[in-house]
């Protein structure tokens, strides 16, 4: 077995991102473990890496390899065409829960960096149509909305768009149906978490109607019971919530609008208030933007503004609401909240948007968050040469 050692870098395309910071060198002595699979069985073995490549010769001769075993090594991992095409074929069921979710956030970090494709990353996505851990699915959920937004370019059809949506719901529904709906009363808050985000991702990723039609209703439901025992489970009420506030119209604006000023607890107050960020009508958007300099707390506004940035729709006109109230938010917003509130720019990656951010923040530093500024940033230009790489080639592949 080869092994090769190399700096991380979130993508060859950002600025910055070229050389290792002073001192840290380019060659690290790295404790590997490797999971060797065998029809016998498997055998563990540890090697040190101490070199930019360095052969490894194996205890046993196996049919497949998983390096970072138990997935505690701070590495990130990259596969061999071969090797991957081995270990997937086998099923990662047999792997741990935090096995598959290192293979899944290496192989989208990899994607970020411009080492594999995003098609390479849907079919390995597909392995995952049996994955019943939540934290496993929370991190493939984010890699496929950021996909999505990959295909927000103008540059991209509605029919590679669709294609989409239908190989996300053939990844997320046979999970769905066989979790059912409905909570079971003996289930484990993880489960329930699970749900949520299944059915928040059929929805919102997928398109799928009844998947939103089924969230509308559990989110009836809520409001109707009120702050009750039978107002739901609180990860599908707070799902539903998202779901019907992103395909909702002015009726549910103002539901959630009401909602937010009479909540029974501080946590639906701050879910309702999050949701008026959401809605795709940019007239309504507007309205919870105005707000921010008005009605919402202080503590509240940056964090309803940062989802607003992330509107997938309109979050560029958000954009320009920060930066031509940018003084007043600044004067309204606790100091330490602003840098926060940037955070949402991490989902702006169209090339326009994204110039006009870079340039903005260059004029406007923030002192008290300057470090964290520049991770935003630097996120944001992933993601923008993630964009641009990407979206003509992933559509192609769909369609």
């Amino acid at each position: 077995l080869r092994l090769r050692q190399e700096r991380f870098r979130i993508s060859a395309e950002v600025e910055g991102d070229t050389a290792a910071p002073e001192g840290l060198g380019e060659v690290w002595s790295v404790p590997v473990v490797l999971t060797l699979g065998t029809p016998d069985g498997d055998r563990t073995q540890r090697v040190l890496l101490e070199a930019v490549e360095q052969d490894v010769q194996l205890d046993v001769v196996p049919d497949r390899v998983l390096v970072n075993a138990g997935g505690h090594g701070f590495y990130r991992v990259r596969y061999a065409a071969s090797l991957g095409a081995a270990l997937v074929g086998h099923g990662i069921g047999h792997l741990d829960p935090l096995e598959r979710y290192g293979l899944i956030d290496d192989a989208f970090a990899s994607v970020l960096s411009g080492a594999v494709s995003a098609a390479e990353f849907l079919d390995l996505a597909r392995a995952y149509a049996d994955e019943a851990d939540v934290s496993v699915w929370d991190r493939l959920g984010g890699a496929l909305d950021e996909l999505a937004r990959v295909l927000d370019d103008p540059a991209v059809d509605d029919d590679a768009r669709d294609a989409y949506r239908v190989t996300v719901r053939a990844l997320i529904g046979p999970a769905l149906r066989r979790l059912g709906l409905e909570p079971a009363d003996a289930e484990d808050d993880r489960t329930r978490e699970l749900r949520g985000t299944l059915l928040r991702l059929a929805a919102l990723v997928g398109g799928d109607d009844a998947a939103v039609a089924h969230a509308r209703a559990v989110h009836t439901a809520a409001l109707a019971a009120g702050d009750g025992e039978e107002a739901g489970d609180p990860a599908l009420v707070a799902a539903a919530a998202v779901v019907v506030a992103v395909t909702g119209d002015e009726a549910d604006y103002e539901a959630f609008l009401a909602r937010s000023k009479a909540a029974p607890t501080p946590q639906d107050e701050r879910r309702a208030l999050f949701a008026l960020a959401r809605f795709r009508d940019e007239a309504l958007l507007d309205r919870t933007l105005a707000s921010v300099l008005t009605d919402i707390r202080t503590q509240d506004g940056p964090y309803v503004v940062r989802v607003a940035l992330t509107n997938r729709e309109h979050g560029p006109r958000a954009w320009a609401f920060v930066a031509r109230h940018w003084d007043v938010l600044v004067e309204r917003f606790p100091s330490n909240s602003v840098v926060r509130m940037l955070e949402g720019i991490t989902a702006l990656t169209g090339e326009a948007v994204a110039a006009d951010v870079r340039a903005f923040l260059a004029e406007h530093p923030v002192p008290q968050g300057a470090k964290q500024v520049a991770q935003h940033l630097e996120r944001q230009q992933a993601g923008v040469a993630l964009r641009r790489r990407e979206a003509t080639p992933l559509a192609a592949s769909l369609t």
